[in-house]
């Protein structure tokens, strides 16, 4: 289990199907930062190079390092 904090650094990986949807493809290996966890379980991050965009993912698509 992931312990993130806002502000966190964390990577979004590709497990599952993921790649499918192709407003998450952005996010996927790219450096994100941590915003918080949704009422629904979802862990909100937004680009680090572009804060403005912003997506939720499940857990288990977070990652601490780059995959």
């Amino acid at each position: 289990m992931i312990d993130l904090k806002p502000g966190d650094q964390c990577f979004v990986n590709g497990i599952g199907d993921l790649f499918m949807d192709s407003d998450a493809r952005p996010f996927i290996n790219q450096r994100c930062v941590f915003l918080k966890k949704t009422k629904a379980g979802l862990m909100q991050v937004a680009l680090a190079i572009d804060p403005k965009q912003q997506r939720s993912f499940s857990l288990k698509n977070i990652s601490m390092e780059k995959s």
